[in-house]
């Protein structure tokens, strides 16, 4: 179960510094790649503003848990299995309720046209 929580860890990082590259960057709105919620498809601004801010939240949050997840695996040996494995999980629903939060947080910034 705890490699199961640690390659989950590991895969959930990798998967935000990317999507967090990927929108960063964007600011084509055809393209298929982006933070495409109906407030940001308003207008170019809008789409170039939430994939600005969502790409770097998720940049940051895909960093810090990258770097979490390896300094836990490498502890693995001086933790218990038992201790280990329920960092790892508060880890993984750290990370998905920051994913979350950000997408929160990009919607009320494009809601006050920041």
């Amino acid at each position: 179960m705890l490699e199961i929580i640690t390659v989950m860890n590991f895969v959930i990082s990798c998967m935000l510094l990317l999507g967090g590259l990927l929108m960063k960057g964007q600011t084509d709105r055809s393209s298929g790649i982006g933070f495409k919620t109906a407030r940001a498809m308003e207008s170019d601004k809008a789409f170039t503003l939430a994939n600005r801010t969502c790409g770097r939240l998720w940049l940051l949050v895909g960093m810090v848990s990258f770097v979490l997840t390896a300094a836990l695996t490498a502890l693995m040996t001086r933790l218990s299995g038992k201790t280990e494995q329920c960092l790892q999980a508060v880890l993984l629903i750290i990370q998905i309720i920051a994913a979350v939060c950000s997408v929160v947080y990009t919607e009320i910034k494009l809601k006050k046209g920041e």
